[in-house]
């Protein structure tokens, strides 16, 4: 397992396979948005690419024209606005509910499709067939706390109300780009991890919510039919990841036992995991702790799967220190402290740890803590 070190988009590289997280963004101002049609578009992702291609287009088209035509264009376009307005009709309201918007968006989106034609421009939302769960419609089924389970979601209305929503598929993992004003996040990725005992499929949920933090999450998801007859969506966070290095999710194993989860660890959650007795008290050494400041990993297993087991520590992998970085000469005397420590067990990193090896780590760091890194 390779060094983490990461920082700025190379967070999102690192922990999801090379995409960024930039929100789709209009061809106004979101902070702006009056009309319910702007707000619309500015709370949907695919709303929001076709209206920053269909701006260019315009743009494109008008350039060079002679004046009359360019007039003759803009009045065009004018009329196609009204046009738009009057086809798809929203709710007064000024929040828009994640069902507003699933049911409003597919209207809106042809329309824009068949004036982006009519310009001679491509759909920059055309793909293939759509993915059997949207990721938007995952990110709708779950809140961040384990146990915790949200409301369920009509899965038709969701899936029919993200269409237009581009999903790339890489090694496996479906991923999708909202906006800044998206209800569920400015970019959500899920890939599968199995099937519980119960019948629930569990993903592993990568997103980022419009800040500068992505998180991720274990959701078990289950279909099952409403008292209206619809199939509904509804989703239970059953173990929660942290913000990247900061106990991000990096790998998920779910096997007729119990699952084993691998997540992403700075150096303080390194000698916090390997029972270090400093760590737990009430003024823990200030060693290196951020969400870009990987140095390891934590794998941990519960059986079962899920609910009322507690997870069980089954090693430390601790990485190479970053070049031109040498925690042994640290200014931080904690932060020398750990590297001096994880060098009096592992001669050369990186290195995996077994659970006595962990134990001689932790003894080591409190030691030298104690004695103030002398």
């Amino acid at each position: 397992m390779g060094l983490r070190w990461v920082t700025g988009l190379a967070v999102v590289i690192a922990l999801a396979g090379g995409r960024s997280a930039d929100a789709a963004t209009p061809s106004f101002d979101c902070a702006a948005a009056g009309s319910a049609m702007e707000r619309l578009i500015c709370a949907d992702g695919g709303l929001a690419l076709l209206d920053e291609t269909l701006a260019a287009g315009f743009t494109e088209r008008k350039k060079g024209l002679p004046p009359a035509e360019a007039a003759t264009l803009k009045q065009q376009q004018r009329d196609w606005l009204k046009q738009r307005n009057a086809a798809c009709p929203l709710p007064a309201q000024r929040t828009l509910t994640a069902e507003d918007i699933w049911r409003s968006a597919p209207c809106v989106a042809t329309q824009y499709r068949e004036r982006l034609k009519a310009l001679g421009k491509q759909d920059p939302t055309a793909q293939g067939t759509p993915p059997d769960l949207h990721p938007f419609c995952v990110a709708a089924t779950f809140v961040n706390a384990e146990g915790t389970t949200a409301p369920a979601i009509p899965l038709q209305l969701c899936q029919s109300g993200n269409a237009h929503v581009p999903v790339t598929v890489r090694d496996g993992e479906l991923a999708a780009e909202g906006t800044g004003d998206a209800p569920f996040g400015v970019w959500v990725s899920y890939k599968v991890v199995g099937v519980l005992p119960d019948g629930r499929s569990l993903v592993n949920v990568l997103y980022n919510q419009g800040g500068t933090g992505n998180f991720t999450t274990l959701v078990a998801l289950r279909r099952q039919a409403g008292a209206d007859g619809r199939i509904m969506l509804s989703g239970e966070s059953v173990w929660p990841g942290g913000d990247r290095c900061n106990g991000g999710i990096d790998k998920a194993v779910l096997d007729q036992t119990g699952l084993t989860v691998t997540s992403l660890a700075t150096p303080f959650q390194l000698m916090t995991a390997a029972g270090a007795k400093a760590m737990s008290s009430a003024n823990p050494p200030p060693v290196m702790d951020c969400a870009i400041c990987c140095l390891g990993t934590i794998t941990e297993r519960r059986n079962p799967a899920v609910g009322g087991a507690a997870a069980r520590l089954v090693g430390l992998h601790v990485d190479a220190s970053p070049d031109g970085m040498d925690l042994e000469k640290d200014e931080e005397p904690a932060n020398r402290c750990f590297a001096k420590a994880v060098r009096s067990v592992a001669r050369t990193l990186p290195h995996d740890f077994a659970p006595a090896e962990m134990g001689k780590v932790a003894e080591a760091f409190d030691a030298c803590v104690t004695r103030g890194n002398r």
